[in-house]
């Protein structure tokens, strides 16, 4: 099928894909990209030779005028705020087929057909990679809240009065996927629906530490196989002490990413979305 990918041009957007979706190529798409401005007006008979647009929700407000392919948007933002919510419904007015990554899909079938298909792991990028797990306990959440604040500060406390070896920080690329894979516990905060760093932890190989996710309908994961919970810094500190001193995090992380290399990589996403567009467009 033939693909014109509508985005926001970033530097990530066509190269460097950090998330699953289009990072690589696979057998049932043959993609374009298309990079946009935030807010553009986008001819759709320019994509007359294609068989669907398929448009990403990060910052990308275009505007569609005239005929062309079925509009296949993609929406992954609107669990930020309401007003992101808000947004991303007005803009769905324009799509014949609304796909959905995390939110409750009630929120935007009132507007057209609406199926999940969920965040994918970019596994190029997020494997195993087999190196010595020198690190005992990464933390790889930016500090976009005072919670995540908090819980940085408290973990960095800890591992130190421990002699766990510990890092942080805002990294990205290779750098962010290779620490995972160098973690034995790698902890998450989730601040709204379940993120993609949810994923990207397990496929490495590391042991998640998560607060608990909300339910994404479809997902099947479970707390205690494929992931480890806190929900409070002492049940935080708690899990980190006895993950590590029964080494119960490699059984966690075996099973995690097994569910993940099974169920969310981009090449599994990808025919699950092929199978969409045929029951849903027809195409």
């Amino acid at each position: 099928m033939r693909v014109a990918l509508i985005h926001r041009n970033r530097p990530r957007g066509k190269q460097n894909r950090m998330v699953g979706w289009w990072a690589y190529d696979v057998p049932d798409f043959e993609v374009t990209h298309f990079p946009i401005a935030k807010q553009e007006t986008v001819e759709l008979n320019k994509f007359r030779d294609y068989d669907v647009v398929f448009w990403e929700d990060y910052s990308c407000y275009p505007t569609f005028k005239g005929n062309g392919p079925p509009i296949v948007y993609q929406v992954g933002d609107s669990v930020i705020s309401e007003r992101h919510l808000k947004n991303r419904q007005k803009c769905a007015e324009q799509a014949d087929l609304i796909l959905v990554k995390r939110d409750d899909l009630n929120k935007f079938r009132h507007i057209g057909p609406t199926r999940r298909c969920a965040d994918c792991v970019n596994d190029e990028l997020f494997y195993d990679r087999g190196f010595e797990r020198t690190i005992d306990v990464s933390w790889h959440c930016r500090g976009t809240t005072d919670r995540r604040y908090e819980v940085g500060r408290f973990l960095k406390e800890h591992c130190l009065n421990m002699g766990y070896n510990f890092v942080s920080g805002t990294v990205g690329g290779e750098k962010y996927a290779t620490d995972f894979s160098r973690s034995k516990i790698s902890v998450n905060q989730i601040t709204h629906v379940r993120n993609q760093r949810f994923f990207d932890i397990m496929a490495t190989g590391a042991c998640q530490l998560t607060n608990p996710p909300k339910e994404v309908s479809g997902e099947l994961h479970r707390p205690g196989r494929d992931y480890a919970q806190w929900t409070t810094l002492e049940e935080l500190k708690a899990q980190v002490d006895s993950l590590l001193d029964t080494g119960d995090w490699q059984r966690i992380a075996r099973h995690g990413y097994v569910y993940v290399m099974t169920e969310h990589t981009w090449q599994v996403r990808a025919r699950e979305c092929r199978e969409i567009l045929r029951q849903e467009l027809g195409i």
